[in-house]
């Protein structure tokens, strides 16, 4: 992330850039996961990308069925590619991680919040939603510079674990459950693949369907015991109970939002 920033202006990657809404979902660019690759020493499949594309087309694109294995925690058990799912944006090989879109805010409604029918975006985090006509514009709109993380890098989450599959039976309860392919940005309808709100606290035991849980906030996740590992925004890793208190962590998913994290 970091090395990505040094080499574009003190600008983290982007979250979810995209064609402004009503556009065709050609416009859904690529995003955190792809923007990652070339310094993750994943050089002959950034190779192979077109960042101008639509992130999961073509569909049956190499690149989108490739394992990334940084992507992947050791502790998944299940297939890491799909194929032929019920959803195209589905398919491909996953990631079981997300980024940090951002939280509420203690005081009310962000004032960058996005309406959006799968929860709305605080998009206060480390990495947001933005669209543009082209690339390199929604790209723009949805990074951060590194100074705009009044907060602090080392108190700002941008990557935790992601694995949330429901257990109530419904069309989640089996893996891949609500875990998308790395190379996925969103449906073009903001709902968010890459990137989570920092709603509920790690771990939480909810349904998508059955508690009518929306799919920007499903919870962070992990398969280890007692909560989630989280990469902060200056590359140092802490582990992140799930029995923090909401309110400090959802203080850590802001970028710019005054909150304390009381060494937490």
């Amino acid at each position: 992330m970091l090395t990505y920033a040094s080499q574009n202006r003190d600008r983290l990657p982007p979250g979810a850039p995209n064609k402004p809404t009503g556009t065709a979902l050609t416009g859904v660019f690529h995003g955190l996961f792809t923007m990652l690759l070339p310094n993750i020493e994943q050089l002959p499949v950034w190779d192979a990308i077109n960042p101008n594309q639509n992130s999961t087309n073509p569909a049956n694109s190499p690149q989108k069925f490739t394992v990334i294995s940084p992507y992947v925690c050791s502790e998944w058990k299940n297939p890491v590619v799909y194929r032929n799912m019920p959803s195209a944006f589905n398919d491909g090989a996953i990631s079981t991680y997300a980024a940090s879109n951002g939280a509420p805010l203690a005081t009310g409604t962000a004032p960058n919040t996005i309406t959006t029918v799968y929860g709305d975006l605080p998009n206060n985090g480390l990495y947001r939603y933005g669209t543009g006509v082209d690339a390199t514009s929604a790209a723009a709109a949805a990074s951060v510079k590194l100074k705009q993380v009044s907060d602090g890098l080392s108190k700002t989450l941008a990557i935790l674990e992601f694995v949330h599959t429901d257990n109530d039976g419904g069309p989640y309860s089996q893996a891949p459950g609500n875990v998308r392919p790395w190379i996925g940005v969103s449906n073009g309808q903001k709902a968010l693949y890459a990137t989570k709100v920092v709603k509920l606290v790690p771990n939480q035991r909810i349904n998508r369907n059955s508690d009518n849980q929306p799919f920007n906030w499903l919870p962070f996740g992990s398969l280890h015991t007692g909560g989630v590992q989280a990469a902060m925004g200056d590359g140092s890793v802490r582990f992140m109970s799930e029995n923090i208190q909401v309110q400090v962590f959802q203080g850590l998913g802001t970028a710019d939002g005054g909150e304390v994290d009381g060494g937490q």
